[in-house]
This record gives structure tokens, sequence and C-alpha cells, in this order.
């Protein structure tokens, strides 16, 4: 095997992302495992998992290359100055994968949220106004209607002051009780515990983009809340109106974008009871000795 050269990259920095991204490939392959074998199903222990694979790496990353040397368990400049043709090594397929990875989450998580979709003159439904202020934190809620999307609902602004949009399709083509299932999952999403994690570890996310373990964790942990927010919605009451929305969003969305698809596939298939949606929480002390243990096993992978 070649000798171990230094990094091959230009600055501190992208030295530090590699790191971030092999730490995270660890972290997520020991905890997936861990997963697996608890059969853990969906609930905040599997959130905080995958919280720990985005936010652990980070400050592991930067302790690496002070163990470099002997004492390191795996030294990544062997394997990075591997060849693999064409005078290319492994450390070019590395660089070329971090890009695509980060033109990937450009495209499809950082310029979509940046993207404010235009309002629509519309006339609302004279009970929605009065429904959505009359959820919790919602006194002060707007609702406006957007031009341009299909099947669309989010949230936006603060916790203290939120504002509610939607597509007029969903508006026309729900019935009340399917929409008011929709509100009440939203009115969920902007809980300001759920609000603040997600917004940072978004922000974790975007310290990360070219790591293609990061892309797809923050998408898992998206999808874990999705289904506590579901849960929320319907909790006391029958699952079966925001069952059938989302089917609704599933049969308009474009066959070609499996990920949305498959997405609210699993939501339906929790709400109906055909996945296990057991919030089987693990004891604070197993989860906080997991972070312990990965931040001081990850720093020795150099």
């Amino acid at each position: 095997m070649p000798a171990a050269p230094d990094l091959p990259f230009a600055s501190t920095a992208a030295t530090w992302l590699w790191h971030v991204g092999l730490h995270s490939f660890v972290a997520g392959l020991i905890l997936y495992a861990w997963a697996r074998h608890l059969a853990l199903p969906t609930g905040r222990s599997r959130r905080f998992l995958l919280a720990a694979v985005l936010v652990v790496p980070l400050f592991t990353a930067a302790v690496a290359p002070r163990v470099a040397g002997p004492g390191a368990w795996f030294d990544s400049g062997r394997l990075l100055a591997l060849p693999v043709g064409l005078g290319l090594t492994l450390a070019d397929v590395a660089v070329a994968a971090g890009a695509l990875t980060a033109a990937v989450a450009v495209a499809q998580e950082v310029l979509p949220s940046l993207s404010r979709p235009r309002r629509s003159g519309g006339a609302l439904p004279l009970w929605l106004g009065p429904a959505v202020r009359a959820l919790p934190g919602w006194r002060r809620c707007t609702v406006h209607l957007v031009t341009g999307r299909l099947s669309y609902v989010a949230t936006g602004g603060l916790p203290g002051r939120p504002h509610l949009l939607l597509s007029p399709d969903v508006v026309e083509l729900l019935p009340r009780d399917e929409l008011e299932a929709v509100l009440r999952h939203e009115n969920a999403h902007h809980a300001p515990h759920r609000w603040w994690a997600l917004h940072l570890l978004f922000a974790v996310r975007l310290v990360q983009l070219p790591n293609p373990v990061a892309l797809w964790v923050f998408r898992g942990y998206t999808l874990e809340l999705e289904v506590a927010c579901d849960s929320e919605a319907v909790a006391g009451r029958d699952a079966r109106p925001l069952a059938r929305a989302l089917l609704a969003v599933y049969d308009r969305t474009d066959r070609r974008d499996i990920a949305s698809r498959e997405a609210l596939r699993r939501r339906v298939d929790v709400l109906l009871g055909r996945e296990p949606a057991v919030d089987r929480a693990l004891p604070p002390e197993s989860l906080a000795a997991a972070v312990a243990l990965l931040l001081v096993f990850l720093p020795w992978i150099v």
C-alpha cells in the first residue's frame, strides 16, 4: 500500500470536511447497526441518533489531526492515495463525490428554502381562518394562498408569528376534515422545540454540504419529524382523514420523484398501522453513553 501522503486538499477547512464525512460514515454505520439490533421504531430515540450523526463529527473531526500518527486506528491518507486508474486516485473520487453531493444539496435543499412563493389573491373558505387561529400558538397566524405550486402546504415565520401558505388545489380538493388534519400537522411542526431543533440541524447540515452521509441523515431526520407531527395531529382522533390527504398528495406527485412518494407512502403506512409507530424511547443514559463513546472513538480515525 502506498505511503500516507498529506491529505490532498487545498486547505485546513477541506481537510476538516473530509474528516467530518469519514466520521459521519463510521458513526452512521455504528448507530444504524445498533438501531437495527434493537429494532428501534420511529420516535424520539431515532431522531436523537440521526441528529448525533450530524453533530458529533463536527467536533471529532476537529480533534482528529491532533491524534494522527502511529496511535491512529485508521489512516485515511493511505486509502486516499490508492490509484483507481486513468491517473486518478481515491482522493479525486472523494472530491468529485463531494462536489456532486454539494450540487444536489444546493439544488434540492438550499435554493427551495430561499424561494418565496408568490401569494395569490384567491379567497379562503370562511371557516379556515378561525380554525387556524384556534390551534395552539397560532392566535396570530396569517393564512395565504400561493400560486405556481401543486399540493403545497408550508409554514413560515418564527414560532411567535407564524404564517401558513396553501396552494389553491389543497383548499379546493381536500374535504374539511382532511384539511383540518393537515392544519394540525403543520401546527405540530411549528411547536417551538421542533422549529428550533430543525433549523439548528439545517444549519449544521449546510456546513456539511459536500457530505453524502449528512444528506442522507438529514433527510432521514426530516422524515422522522414528519411521522412525529402526523402522530401528534391524529392523537385521540381518527387517522384516516390525514392518511387520505397524504394519498391525495401522493397521487399528484410526479412519479419520477421517487423519494417524495416513498416518504408519503411510509407516513401513510404508519398512520394506518402497517408499520410500528410506538415511540419506544431508549433511556437517556444509553443515548448519552453512545454519544460519549463516539466522541472518544472517532478522533482516532484520521
